[in-house]
């Protein structure tokens, strides 16, 4: 019997210790920690904004590829650029994208391609997940007893030597590249020049990036539930929402089946698509690190396509 109680609670120790180290003590201040801080920006910006206004949301192919800053003259519309990151799981942002609503505001959502085929794996174990566990714990715990396991049982020895990792460059005064410092007032990227992409030339002109299917857009994802369960939120509150398509390359096709089946899921949901003349698709010289995120220069003229097709499509409703 002592040997019984000894392993339990020794179990019971490590867990306690599992969670003092993963819930108090370390965390990503570099990678994690300032999603919180693009939130806020966001957010601020989107509170002042008088309705109706626009939204642009998706990962940071919106923040990298869109320009509200662009859009809001065009549309003599305030614009809200609520682009953070590919992974953070679509109910979180939804939750805190409801917030900042009102009837008759419009949301575009250029959402990138592999997003929609997430599993419930992968949604409730991303970065968010994290952030609740050592900065949310009440809205976890509100979220059920499964997200708030699978997030409290996402961390690992990686993770681990990569918050250590991160805390110390924190405190030597190293900082991200980009951020809230790199952004415009309305949360778009700015100063992701030609010049500033010399260093991922080489890597943006070999880089493949990910191609999805129709026949895996059509299997049901928890991805898919999310985003369903966000479109009937925003029809029953009077947003408009327009899904529409990420920015990548153009010398990776995209099957005419894989837009009809982001399409579909906009419109049996009761919202809209809207499908640009370049199908979000430029030459490789246009983009920045990667696959996903145009330099300024085509971020600018991307978004003026995307406010003309904009205009016309809310002129005709």
């Amino acid at each position: 019997m002592r040997p019984l109680l000894q392993l339990l609670a020794t179990a019971i120790a490590a867990l306690a210790l599992y969670g003092a180290a993963f819930g108090f003590v370390i965390h990503k201040p570099l990678t994690i920690d300032v999603i919180e801080d693009l939130l806020r920006l966001k957010e601020d910006y989107a509170r002042q904004a008088p309705s109706p206004k626009l939204v642009i949301f998706a990962g940071s192919n919106a923040r990298f590829s869109h320009s509200c800053r662009t859009i809001e003259p065009i549309l003599d519309m305030s614009c809200v650029n609520f682009g953070i990151a590919r992974g953070i799981a679509l109910d979180y942002l939804a939750s805190e994208l409801e917030k900042l609503l009102n009837p008759g505001d419009i949301v575009y959502m250029p959402l990138e391609y592999d997003w929609y085929l997430d599993d419930k794996l992968a949604a409730m174990t991303g970065p968010d997940a994290a952030l609740m566990v050592y900065g949310d714990k009440e809205r976890l715990l509100r979220l059920g007893a499964e997200r708030a396991l699978r997030a409290f049982f996402s961390f690992d020895l990686a993770f681990a030597a990569d918050g250590l990792a991160e805390i110390t460059l924190q405190a030597l005064g190293v900082h991200r590249r980009v951020g809230t410092e790199t952004m415009t007032r309305n949360g778009d990227e700015q100063g992701h020049t030609r010049e500033e992409a010399a260093p991922y030339r080489a890597y943006v002109a070999t880089v493949r990036p990910p191609v999805v299917t129709a026949e895996a857009l059509a299997k049901p994802s928890y991805a898919q539930q999310q985003i369903a369960a966000f479109l009937a939120w925003a029809k029953q509150h009077g947003v408009v929402v327009y899904g529409g398509l990420q920015t990548t390359f153009d010398d990776v096709p995209i099957d005419d089946a894989v837009t009809a089946a982001i399409r579909r899921l906009y419109e049996e949901n009761g919202q809209r698509f809207l499908l640009l003349p370049t199908h979000s698709q430029y030459p490789r010289d246009c983009f920045f690190d990667t696959f996903a995120h145009l330099v300024e220069p085509c971020q600018i003229a991307h978004s003026v396509l995307l406010a003309d097709a904009l205009a016309a499509a809310l002129h005709a409703r």
